[in-house]
C-alpha cells in the first residue's frame, strides 16, 4: 500500500466518523425538540381541560356552553397559581379571580 493510499484511507475513516457523529447529533437533537414540544402540548391540553371544567362550574347548568354567570365565578374551581379573567362581549373586564400559589 502506497503512502497516498494510506492517507486516503485515513481521510475516509475520519470522514466516516465525522458523518456518524453528525447524524447521531442530528438524531438526538430531533428527539430533544420532539419531547420538549410534547411537554408544551401536554401543558396546553391540561390548561384547556381546566378552562372547560371552570366554565362548566361557572355556567350554573354544569355544561360548558360558554354562558357564564358572574355570581358563579369563584377561585374555588381553579387550580393553584391560576388567574382567570371574564370579559363582557364589548371587551370590558367583568370579573377577575386568582388562586394563591402554594
Amino acid at each position: 500500500m502506497s503512502a497516498a493510499d494510506a492517507a486516503s484511507e485515513i481521510w475516509k475513516r475520519i470522514f466516516s466518523f465525522l458523518a456518524f457523529v453528525a447524524v447521531t447529533l442530528a438524531f438526538l437533537t430531533a428527539l430533544w425538540y420532539f419531547f420538549s414540544y410534547a411537554d408544551k402540548v401536554l401543558e396546553q391540553r391540561d390548561a384547556r381541560i381546566q378552562a372547560q371544567q371552570a366554565l362548566a362550574a361557572w355556567s350554573g347548568t354544569g355544561g360548558a356552553s360558554g354562558a357564564i354567570r358572574l355570581s358563579e365565578v369563584s377561585a374555588d374551581d381553579l387550580e393553584p397559581c391560576t388567574v382567570a379573567k371574564v370579559y363582557y362581549a364589548n371587551g370590558t373586564l367583568a370579573k377577575e379571580v386568582r388562586t394563591p400559589c402554594p
